[in-house]
């Protein structure tokens, strides 16, 4: 059994993570600490936010050595990289008591090959690094010697054997494992002994990005009052979720860089830049004269009656007055409106300093089939209260 130090490692890293907005949106990011014998790993549940994690719950307490014999199965090598995912997903299920209860991280591939403690989030400043086109060589300029730049690969078991890789050849150029490591149009991974330098590293690499695109608005987070026009229209078109039976949910975004960003004279946003923009959809945003009813809305993208035909995610900009969301529950709402809200910010950075680079279509389909992604979304759609913010 972990002991009380061990999960209080846990919580006060998942705490840190999950305070800040700039660091973690929705249920992005994961955390681990590893038993000082060896044998146990606490790792953040999948689909819960950092901000979540307790003494008591958001995490899984798993059998270590039993999940890197599962991941060192030679045979995974040989399968399609999400095909080995898949099958990494089926056999650590096998090791939970309860297989319909909470599954740990998807993420848990990585978190195995590294130090005592893991911290994974989604910094908006250094992803203005990841997901522009010479982001890679200024972050590496700017980061150190002990930071090594892993290429996108898709969540779950590709990005864990490209984690691999590249701690393999930063052991054989420099003779020790990197401890911070960014992922290119994802984030950064942070790993120590202790909690307080995972927690120092992400915190430096973070202001590394600050220095380099400039500091974001101080409110940039804050919430905000949306305008008499976007909630009309948000109320408008629940109206008609709710006379055709639609169980989805509209509600203008409340977030102030977003309120300020839809008065700017471009598109909100330009396409996925990390994998939560595919998963939340919040690159599929429509542009709107504010004057055009929801229900025109509708039909001008096939979306009228019945009801299982209208949309279960949708981004709405209303030129010049706010955005409407839509999505399946307050929950998802939540979450949708955070990565939005990342997307929006990591767009303003990169604009002062380069281009952004995308996902790309294929990469795009590839998450929206994993099953590991699905389950993450109907957590949130299953939870009927707000999240926490």
């Amino acid at each position: 059994m972990p002991a009380e130090a061990e999960i209080r490692d846990l919580v006060a890293v998942s705490r840190f993570a999950g305070s800040d907005l700039l660091l973690a949106q929705g249920a992005g990011g994961n955390t681990s600490v590893k038993t000082a014998a060896g044998s146990r790993l606490l790792i953040k549940a999948s689909g819960f936010r950092l901000a979540d994690v307790t003494g008591e719950a958001g995490y899984l307490d798993m059998d270590l050595p039993a999940l890197r014999q599962i991941m060192e199965e030679p045979e995974l090598a040989d399968l399609a990289p999400l095909a080995a995912h898949d099958e990494t997903v089926r056999r650590v299920r096998g090791l939970l008591p309860d297989e319909g209860g909470p599954r740990p991280s998807m993420e848990t591939g990585f978190h195995l090959l590294l130090d005592r403690v893991v911290l994974h989030t989604h910094p908006i400043y250094l992803n203005a690094f990841t997901c522009s086109r010479e982001g890679q060589a200024a972050c590496q300029e700017e980061a150190g010697a002990d930071t090594a730049w892993v290429p996108y690969a898709a969540p779950g078991y590709p990005l864990a054997r490209a984690v691999a890789e590249s701690c393999a050849a930063h052991l054989a150029e420099h003779g020790h494992q990197p401890t911070r490591i960014v992922l290119g149009n994802h984030g950064l991974i942070t790993t120590s002994a202790d909690v307080d330098t995972a927690i120092r590293d992400t915190r430096a690499l973070a202001g590394r990005g600050e220095q380099f695109f400039g500091s974001l608005p101080g409110d940039a987070c804050e919430l905000g009052e949306p305008t008499s026009v976007t909630t009309r229209w948000a109320r408008d078109l629940q109206a008609i979720f709710d006379r055709v039976g639609h169980a989805a949910v509209a509600r203008p975004a409340r977030r102030r860089a977003l309120l300020a960003a839809v008065r700017r004279d471009q598109p909100l946003t330009g396409g996925p830049l990390v994998p939560d923009d595919a998963i939340y959809g919040v690159h599929l945003c429509r542009q709107l004269a504010a004057s055009t009813p929801p229900a025109d809305w509708l039909h001008e993208h096939g979306k009228a009656q019945p009801a299982e035909e209208l949309p279960a995610k949708a981004v709405v900009a209303l030129e010049g007055e706010g955005v409407v969301l839509v999505a399946p529950n307050e929950a998802s709402l939540d979450f949708m409106e955070e990565n939005l809200l990342a997307n929006v910010l990591i767009h303003e950075l990169i604009a002062r300093r380069d281009q952004p680079r995308y996902l790309q279509t294929r990469e795009v389909d590839e998450l929206l089939a994993m099953e590991s992604e699905q389950y993450r979304q109907k957590l949130a759609q299953r939870r009927g209260e707000p999240c926490r913010s």
